[in-house]
């Protein structure tokens, strides 16, 4: 089924669908929503992958390592509780450099893509 992107950008959500390869383990960035580039100015081929996305995103070292431990701790919990979303806050860098706090969110259901998943991003007030 091909990606529905004119009815995704239809949508007032900032999001990313992503598609997990399993023979590489690399998740792949499908479709950038036009609000979440808006939100962080990050477009498709500035963030191609998951790697990618996360030295972008969390450029200093140390906190990337602890975003990526908290979120992979968060995965684990819900998978072990056979929940279909995952969430945390964390301080995203955006390409223009200005921090902003979101929650994000991904919907590990591939239910509406298959072999995808959504990760939703919602700015938070201080």
């Amino acid at each position: 089924m091909p990606i529905p992107t004119q009815t995704l950008n239809a949508l007032p959500v900032a999001m990313l669908l992503v598609q997990p390869d399993p023979n590489t383990g690399v998740h792949y960035n499908r479709f950038v929503s036009q609000p979440f580039t808006d939100l962080v100015g990050w477009s498709l081929a500035d963030i191609p992958d998951k790697p990618t996305w996360w030295e972008k995103a969390y450029p200093d070292p140390g906190y990337r390592d602890a975003i990526e431990r908290q979120w992979e701790l968060a995965v684990e919990v819900a998978s072990e509780e056979n929940a279909n979303t995952v969430s945390m806050e964390a301080n995203i860098t955006c390409k223009s450099g200005r921090q902003l706090r979101c929650k994000v969110t991904a919907v590990v259901s591939d239910d509406l893509v298959r072999g995808h998943y959504f990760v939703f991003f919602e700015p938070v007030s201080d």
